[in-house]
């Protein structure tokens, strides 16, 4: 990026006689500068989540005063760990952080009465045993077919988007 700004500088400040570098190189120079201050512009907007801006706009310096200020209101300067202990250090706070997510999705072994309890409480309705053995047999080709013709046209019976009419249209019905 340096030598690309030097070129540039040096063109624009030489005179005609005294260019080392042709106008082509100085155009492709200039073309991949302010390339290069773009995407850095898009970055700091994409980071700063500014809603409006203006397009074509380079005002980088708003953008990283943005970025910046929500990078220090999102930043946890004190933790409480207790009722008694409070953390005021960076990586002290980092670590009880990561001590306090370690422990929360560490392997536990839990007790499923408690959840039996839970789901009985509901009332839920039980399926027949007759029904349970239908639900865990498998899919068939005749099954799949029936609920396709069962289907109305313009839905999709799965989450691909794929409609009813494709599947009538490659004869799969």
């Amino acid at each position: 990026m340096i030598e690309n700004e030097t070129l540039i500088t040096n063109f624009e400040t030489k005179t005609r006689d005294e260019h080392t570098i042709n106008e082509e190189m100085y155009k492709k120079a200039k073309q991949d500068t302010e390339l290069y201050y773009w995407e850095k512009t898009q970055g700091s907007i994409l980071r700063s989540k500014c809603q409006i801006y203006e397009e074509g706009e380079k005002s980088t310096k708003f953008f990283l005063g943005l970025e910046k200020k929500r990078a220090i209101n999102g930043t946890i300067d004190m933790l409480k760990v207790d009722d008694n202990t409070e953390v005021n250090d960076y990586n002290d706070v980092l670590s009880e952080i990561k001590k306090f997510y370690k422990n929360l999705f560490s392997k536990k072994d839990l007790d499923n009465s408690g959840t039996s309890v839970f789901l009985e409480g509901l009332g839920l309705p039980k399926i027949s045993e007759s029904d349970k053995n239908r639900c865990d047999q498998d899919v068939t080709r005749e099954d799949m077919k029936a609920a396709l013709k069962s289907m109305r046209d313009n839905k999709s019976p799965g989450n691909d988007g794929i409609s009813r009419e494709f599947y009538v249209f490659f004869g799969m019905i």
